[in-house]
This record gives structure tokens, C-alpha cells and sequence, in this order.
């Protein structure tokens, strides 16, 4: 017997190529199942539906809950390279950051974050006026190109039936963003913030994200501060699997 630990293997990017693949799976074609009894029972048909990358304007959110002063002067700052208005504080509210996050080229998340290890589904990003969790991502289609999570764990998994992790990094790669980067542990906010300006300003020189996330890692350690492995070893770039 052959098993598929997730289904989710079939959302994201499809080839190497400029153009990008997603299932839509409540296509308006319809088909029959056999039904001898006649009781006509429509199902849907899942489809291969071509999409290009993301066209919308960067989202940088910052300060949701209005107690994270570096996260905002880490926003504005990231906001300024990119050429936009951030959402601090109050402006950071759920609707508006659902809207926008899954056509925006790249989008920057300086927040608070959770995750419930008994309930995966619930692990959540705070915002302004709530939360926005793992299950409301679930099952999104998001061309984004790039998502830094600038939160506590924004890469951990926790375990689920079949053997795969879910959290916020891997939710988001198998809804078809390209890249996450996000951190394995509780981050201090001032090293953070020092990191993810510089993160975005290698990636404003043309650099990858791998590169550009290692070009910051050496500006951090090259601070005495800073030197300690704890305030940057955590902060990884993931990439889907099937770019």
C-alpha cells in the first residue's frame, strides 16, 4: 500500500519556468459519479490552472499589539527600501493583511507569534484586531515571491498524522509561496531588527535570498553584541520543493 502523507504536495509552484502552476480544486466543471441508484450527486474536478508571480505592492506589517517598539522601527525601515507604507499598530488589522498577502511580491511580518503545540491549526500570527492562524492560511493559493516572518518561531513545525510538520513556514510554502525566511526560536527584538534591515538591503542589491540572509547573519556577528550564536544561528530561508 502506498501512502501520501499530504496532499499539500500538490499546491505551489509546478516548473522552472516564469510561469507557475496551482490546483483549483472547486472548478466550475462538474462531473457524475457512477450512480446507479440516479441520485445525481455533482462532484468537483480539480484543475491545473496556470498563475504568474505576484504583481501587488510589498506588505510590511509592524507593532500589531503596540508593544514592540524595534519591530516598528524594523517596519518603517524595511518599508522605506521596498518604497512603501507599512501597517504599524492599529492599521495592522487582520482583514487588511489577508487581502493583501497573497498578491504582494514580498511581504515583511514584525509580530507577535504563537505556536500551540496540542493544536497546529491554531498556531497564529497577532495582529491589530486578532489573529491570523495557520488554519485561515490553509488551503490559500499566495503568489507571493518572498514572506519574512520576523517572529518567535516562524519556522517551527510541530508533528501531525503522517510524519509532516506544520507551521507557519510550511503552510505558507504549500500555498505557492516561493521563499520564507523565519527563525527556529524566541528572537530578541533589537538583533532582529538589525538582521532583517540588512536581510533587506542585500535583497534590494540584486542578491538571493540565500545570500542575502547569509550577507546579514556576517553583518550581525560582526558586532561584539551580537556575537553569540543565539541572536542569529535560528533565522533560516526555506524554499518550496517544487519550484
Amino acid at each position: 500500500m502506498i501512502t501520501l502523507p499530504s496532499l499539500a504536495l500538490l499546491t505551489g509552484p509546478r516548473k522552472r519556468t516564469g510561469t507557475r502552476w496551482h490546483y483549483e480544486v472547486n472548478a466550475t466543471e462538474t462531473g457524475r459519479r457512477d450512480d446507479p441508484e440516479g441520485l445525481g450527486e455533482d462532484i468537483s474536478i480539480a484543475r491545473l490552472v496556470e498563475a504568474g508571480p505576484a504583481t501587488g505592492p510589498p506588505l510590511v506589517v509592524g507593532n500589531p499589539a503596540g508593544d514592540l517598539e524595534a519591530a516598528e522601527a524594523e517596519a518603517n525601515a524595511v518599508a522605506r527600501i521596498l518604497g512603501v507604507r507599512p501597517l504599524l499598530g492599529d492599521a495592522a488589522t487582520c482583514e487588511r493583511v489577508r487581502r493583501a498577502l497573497p498578491e504582494a511580491r514580498v511581504v515583511h511580518l514584525a509580530a507577535h507569534a504563537a505556536v500551540e503545540q496540542d493544536d497546529p491549526l491554531a498556531s497564529k500570527i497577532r495582529l491589530a484586531d486578532g489573529d491570523l492562524t495557520i488554519g485561515q492560511l490553509l488551503g490559500a493559493y499566495i503568489r507571493t515571491g518572498l514572506v519574512v516572518l520576523s517572529v518567535c518561531e516562524g519556522s517551527r513545525g510541530e508533528l501531525i498524522a503522517g510524519g509532516e510538520a506544520l507551521g507557519l513556514a510550511q503552510v505558507l510554502l504549500r500555498s505557492g509561496v516561493d521563499a520564507v525566511v523565519a527563525g527556529l526560536w524566541r528572537v530578541e527584538d533589537a538583533a532582529t531588527a538589525f538582521l532583517m534591515v540588512a536581510l533587506h538591503e542585500a535583497l534590494a542589491r540584486g542578491a538571493a535570498v540565500d545570500v542575502a540572509l547569509a550577507e546579514a547573519i556576517g553583518r550581525i556577528r560582526a558586532d561584539r553584541k551580537w556575537q553569540n550564536p543565539y541572536y542569529w544561528a535560528g533565522f533560516v530561508a526555506l524554499t518550496g520543493a517544487l519550484t
